[in-house]
C-alpha cells in the first residue's frame, strides 16, 4: 500500500476541489447551447443595454414607462458567424439600474470571422421551443422565433430585441466591456385617455378586435436607432384574435393595460372590416354602457391607417363624445365611429439621431427641423444623455462652431434657442416672419457637444405661405377626396365612398357588406366626414365648379392610376395642370359610384360628388356627376354612395 506525504495529500485535495469547483463553476454558470458548432476559447463580456424610453419628458403626455416594459429578467444570445448561426448562450449576472437600462454578462467564443450577435430578453419559452437550428440564416432564425397570441391580454416582462456586431471576430484576449446597445420591443403598447375637458363620457373598457394571432420577436428590418418602419409578420397570419375586455379602473384612462402584436394596412383597402382596432366601452351622460371604435391613424408620413408597429406608443386621447356609442362591442368593431372623436398622440422610440463613445451616449429626437414662416413658430427637439451637462454652439453647415458654447441657449436675429433646465428639451423659436417677398428659406446649424460627444442639428424656417385664392363658389377646395371619415386620400387616390349625411366610410374597389340601404333623413348633411375645419360643399358651389371655363379630362397613366378630369379658372391652365404644379386646377378622380344596394358601378369611367344640402324645390339630394365629356348635377337615391370633396371658408 502506498503512503502519501502529507505535502501530497494537501496537493491532492486542493486539487480534487478544483476539480469539482471547475465542474460545478461548469453546470452553474451560463450554458452554451450547441457549442461544438462554434471554435475557440472563451471570452467573457459584459453587457449593458438600455430598454427604450416609451415616453419622452414632455408634461403633455400623460404616463411612463412602467417595470413590465423596461425589467429584463430572461437573456439569450444567439452568436452568428457569416450570417449563419452558430450557438446560443444565456446571460447571467443580469441587474436591473434604473428605469431603462440593465446589465449581464455572457461567456462567448472566441472567433476570427465576422460575428453578430443578437440578444433576445424574457423570451427563453420561445426560444426554447422554436430553437435555432445550426447552419440557419438571420431571416431564418427570425421566421422561427414567433409566439402565439390569445385573446388574453399580454402580460409580464415584455420580450425585447437587440444586436451588436464585431467585424474582426471575437477576441478572446481581450477584455469585452459594451454598453449602450438599444433594445426594441416586440409589440406596440395602447393607451386611452379621456380629456379632462369632457365631462358627459366615463371610460369603462378596453379592447382589441381582428388582432394578429401570431408575433415575430425579432423585426426583420431595423433600423439603426433600433425602431423599425414596417410590422413584420410571421407567415401564415390571420387577424382573428379579439382580445378579452380590460375593465378600466379609473373613469378616464387606461394606461399600460393593453399590448398588441404588429399589424399591417390591410391589402383589401377594406379598413372598415379588415383593420385592426380598438373598441371602448363607455356611459354617454350616465346612461348604459356603448360602444365606440378607435381606428390607428396617426395621420403621420408612413403611418397608414391600420397600421401597428413595434414598441410605438398608441394614445387615444378622447376630445369629445356626442352621443351614445353602438350596443355591442362587436357592432362598433364593423362600423367606423361618428360619435366620437379622438387625436392620436404616437411616440416610438423617440430619440432618432444617437452617437456613442466607449462609456456616454447623446441622442436627439430630430437633426433636420423646419418651422412655418409665421413669427413665433416653434417646435421642440427631445433629448437624452447620460452625459451630466453639453452645450449649444452656432455652427457651419460641416458642424465646425463659429460662436461660443452655451449651457442656455442661444439666439440671433431669426431664432431664438433654448435649453430646458433638465436638457430634455431645446426648444426652437421664430422671432421674425420669414415673408414669401424674401424668397429665400431661413437656415441656421447648431452644435449640441457633450464631452467629446457632437451633434449637428439644422433648423430651416420657411417663406410664409400666401393666403390661398378662393376658387369657385368663393372657398377654398380640397386638394383631395375624403378618405377615412376627418382624413384626406393620397393625389393618385380617391378616397372613400359614403350614403348621404352619414359618416361611414366604404371601399372604393371590390364588395362590401353590411350596406344600409334605408337612406338618411334631413336636409343638410349634419354629420360630416370631413376634417376639422372643412365642410361638404353647398349644391351652389358645386354649380360654381361646374361653371368653371376649365375642363382637361385625364386617363390612366404612370402618373393616374384613375382617370378623372381638372378644373379651373381657364382652359390653358386646366390643360397645364398636374400634381406637381396643380397651379390653380383641380383635380377629381372618376371612381365610380355605389348604387343604393352596395353595388359598384361605373368605376374608371364615372364619379359622383355630394352636395351637403337638398334640393329645395323636390326635397332631394344631389350630386355632382363627372365623365369624360359629361358633367352634371342631377338627383340620386340618399342609400347611394359617392364621393366627398370639402371646402373650406376663407
Amino acid at each position: 500500500m502506498r503512503i502519501f506525504s502529507q505535502h501530497t495529500k494537501t496537493y491532492i485535495l486542493q486539487l480534487s476541489l478544483f476539480i469539482i469547483a471547475s465542474l460545478f463553476y461548469g453546470c452553474s454558470d451560463e450554458t452554451i447551447t450547441n457549442k461544438n458548432n462554434g471554435n475557440g476559447a472563451e471570452t467573457y463580456i459584459q453587457f449593458g443595454v438600455m430598454t427604450t424610453n416609451a415616453t419622452p419628458p414632455k408634461s403633455l403626455v400623460k404616463s411612463g414607462q412602467t417595470d413590465s416594459e423596461s425589467t429584463i429578467n430572461e437573456i439569450q444570445i444567439l452568436v452568428f458567424e457569416n450570417d449563419n448561426y452558430l450557438y446560443r448562450v444565456d446571460g447571467t449576472n443580469i441587474i436591473n439600474s434604473g428605469t431603462y437600462s440593465a446589465t449581464f454578462k455572457a461567456r462567448l467564443l472566441s472567433s476570427d470571422e465576422p460575428t453578430t450577435i443578437y440578444i433576445v430578453a424574457n423570451a427563453d419559452a420561445e426560444i426554447n421551443t422554436n430553437e435555432p437550428q445550426a447552419g440557419e440564416s438571420k431571416a431564418a432564425v427570425k421566421a422561427r422565433l414567433t409566439t402565439i397570441i390569445s385573446a388574453s391580454p399580454i402580460s409580464g416582462n415584455l420580450s425585447m430585441w437587440g444586436t451588436y456586431e464585431f467585424p474582426s471576430g471575437l477576441s478572446a484576449t481581450t477584455e469585452n466591456t459594451i454598453n449602450n446597445i438599444r433594445m426594441l420591443r416586440s409589440v406596440a403598447r395602447v393607451d386611452v385617455i379621456v380629456n379632462s375637458a369632457v365631462t358627459n363620457f366615463e371610460l369603462v373598457s378596453i379592447q382589441a378586435f381582428r388582432v394578429a394571432n401570431n408575433m415575430q420577436i425579432i423585426p426583420n428590418d431595423p433600423t439603426t436607432t433600433p425602431s423599425v418602419t414596417d410590422p413584420s409578420i410571421p407567415t401564415g397570419t390571420t387577424y382573428t384574435i379579439n382580445t378579452d375586455p380590460i375593465l378600466t379602473a379609473a373613469t378616464t384612462s387606461s394606461v399600460s393595460e393593453l399590448y398588441l402584436p404588429e399589424s399591417p394596412t390591410p391589402s383589401s383597402g377594406n379598413l372598415v372590416s379588415d383593420a385592426t382596432c380598438i373598441v371602448i366601452g363607455g356611459r354617454y351622460e350616465g346612461g348604459t354602457v356603448s360602444y365606440y371604435r378607435l381606428d390607428f391613424n396617426p395621420n403621420t408620413a408612413g403611418n397608414p391607417l391600420g397600421q401597428i408597429l413595434r414598441n410605438t406608443r398608441y394614445e387615444f386621447n378622447i376630445t369629445s363624445v356626442a352621443r351614445s356609442g353602438y350596443a355591442t362591442a362587436q357592432e362598433a368593431a364593423n362600423n367606423i365611429s361618428s360619435s366620437m372623436d379622438t387625436r392620436i398622440v404616437l411616440w416610438q422610440d423617440y430619440i432618432k439621431h444617437v452617437v456613442f463613445d466607449i462609456n456616454n451616449y447623446l441622442g436627439v429626437s430630430e437633426s433636420y427641423i423646419r418651422l412655418p414662416g409665421e413669427a413665433g413658430s416653434s417646435y421642440d427637439i427631445l433629448t437624452e444623455t447620460d452625459l451630466t451637462t453639453y452645450t449649444l454652439t452656432w455652427a457651419d453647415v460641416e458642424g465646425n462652431p463659429s460662436g461660443d458654447p452655451s449651457s442656455i441657449g442661444l439666439d440671433d436675429d431669426h431664432f431664438q434657442i433654448v435649453r430646458s433646465s433638465d436638457g430634455s428639451t431645446i426648444s426652437v423659436t421664430a422671432i421674425e416672419e420669414n415673408s414669401a417677398d424674401d424668397d429665400d428659406d431661413v437656415v441656421r446649424f447648431v452644435l449640441i457637444r457633450g464631452g467629446a460627444l457632437e451633434l449637428l442639428v439644422t433648423i430651416i424656417q420657411k417663406t410664409v405661405d400666401p393666403t390661398p385664392e378662393p376658387g369657385p363658389g368663393g372657398v377654398v377646395w380640397a386638394e383631395t377626396n375624403v378618405d377615412l371619415p376627418y382624413t384626406f386620400a393620397d393625389q393618385t387616390q380617391i378616397g372613400k365612398f359614403y350614403q348621404w349625411n352619414r359618416n361611414v366610410a366604404w371601399a372604393s374597389t371590390g364588395e362590401v357588406t353590411g350596406w344600409d340601404t334605408t337612406g338618411a333623413i334631413g336636409t343638410d348633411w349634419s354629420t360630416s366626414p370631413c376634417p376639422d375645419g372643412w365642410r361638404i360643399p353647398t349644391r351652389a358651389e358645386l354649380q360654381a365648379l361646374l361653371d368653371s371655363e376649365g375642363r382637361d379630362w385625364r386617363i390612366v397613366s404612370d402618373q393616374y392610376n384613375y382617370p378623372g378630369v381638372w378644373f379651373a379658372p381657364t382652359q390653358a391652365e386646366a390643360v397645364a395642370a398636374n400634381f406637381e404644379n396643380p397651379g390653380n386646377g383641380l383635380f377629381f378622380p372618376a371612381g365610380g359610384t355605389r348604387n343604393a344596394t352596395g353595388g359598384l358601378e361605373s368605376a374608371g369611367s364615372n364619379s359622383h360628388y355630394w352636395a351637403s344640402d337638398v334640393n329645395p324645390l323636390g326635397d332631394v339630394t344631389e350630386i355632382l356627376s363627372i365623365a369624360n365629356g359629361t358633367y352634371l348635377i342631377f338627383p340620386i337615391n340618399r342609400a347611394s354612395g359617392a364621393l366627398v370633396r370639402c371646402v373650406h371658408d376663407l
